[in-house]
């Protein structure tokens, strides 16, 4: 890799780095998300696959430790796309009311507004 001194190269060179990248690789969350809503996460991606019939598909989540964020998130893309939603990768989540049963969930590919504890999903 050579360094870049001049910053038009620079940004050429992190233009050129993110073309190169899978689409999914690009868009992930940044921010931390708290256990307590990774463990609904969990729960939604158990419930669509549920719905869906499909739980012999369902992705697998380590039984020896606590699933990290980007396992889960790739698990709610899944489970999206298993109920017919486009969603390549999940870029935003967070709380949609007080209860913290309803999630708002922003992917590439669209925005949903999922109930966690039945797994119902709307646009």
């Amino acid at each position: 890799m050579t360094t870049c001194t001049k910053p038009a190269q620079r940004w050429a060179a992190v233009i050129l780095t993110l073309a190169m990248m899978p689409m999914g690789a690009r868009a992930q969350a940044t921010e931390e998300l708290s256990p307590a809503l990774l463990g609904e996460l969990m729960g939604f991606v158990q419930n669509a696959y549920f719905n869906a019939n499909r739980i012999a598909d369902m992705p697998q989540f380590p039984t020896d430790r606590a699933a990290s964020q980007p396992e889960v998130l790739e698990a709610v893309a899944s489970a999206l796309r298993v109920r017919q939603r486009a969603c390549t990768s999940v870029v935003k989540v967070d709380y949609a009311d007080d209860s913290g049963n309803m999630l708002d969930i922003s992917c590439v590919g669209g925005n949903y507004r999922v109930d966690a504890k039945s797994g119902k999903i709307t646009p």
